[in-house]
């Protein structure tokens, strides 16, 4: 059960780092990370490796932590109540959660509208190789998720999983993957 426990103490380590949002202590957080180009983090915008929201190695994983630091949803993990399984030197686990709206959240999503939703849809729209109601349907899907963002009320709560894979190295754990999710609408 010792391992189970490192895990879940570095998870509320990182836990911690989140609800802070300090991004002074962003190497603080880097360093629960494998280093290298190991880590990946995918985020609930994710379509493809490398896109905005899907960080592969540690400094694409700290560029998107340090947004999400800025921007996004509070961000609310319940780690008492997360499952953690253990076999040698790899872990896994799902950590229930919520994202919280704040003005901060409110602004990140029209930041993130600007650069990543709206470049999307142009593509979506200029996809030659999709039928125009494909096409349409992924614009509406873009535009519909980010207005429901915007609208959402201050204070709003959005369950949301972060499931992740850690590896120990040296003794130590740390996080390899993560993989934060909300349910599809």
């Amino acid at each position: 059960m010792s391992d189970a426990n490192d895990v879940r103490a570095l998870l509320e380590q990182y836990r911690g780092l989140y609800a802070a949002r300090d991004c002074g202590r962003l190497d603080e957080a880097m360093r629960l990370f494998a280093p290298g180009d190991d880590p990946e983090m995918v985020g609930t915008e994710a379509v493809w490796r490398g896109d905005p929201d899907w960080a592969v190695g540690v400094t694409a994983v700290r560029a998107l932590t340090e947004w999400d630091w800025r921007w996004w949803w509070d961000v609310d993990l319940d780690v008492a109540a997360a499952r953690i399984s253990v076999s040698g030197d790899v872990a896994w686990t799902s950590i229930p959660g919520a994202l919280v709206q704040t003005e901060r959240a409110r602004a990140g999503t029209l930041e993130f509208a600007r650069t990543t939703t709206i470049p999307r849809m142009d593509e979506a729209l200029a996809d030659a190789g999709g039928t125009l109601e494909e096409r349409l349907d992924d614009v509406a899907r873009l535009a519909a998720a980010r207005a429901r963002d915007l609208r959402a009320p201050l204070g709003s709560r959005r369950p949301f999983t972060l499931t992740a894979v850690l590896v120990r190295r040296a003794g130590r754990w740390l996080l390899h993957t993560t993989h934060w999710a909300i349910a599809a609408d």
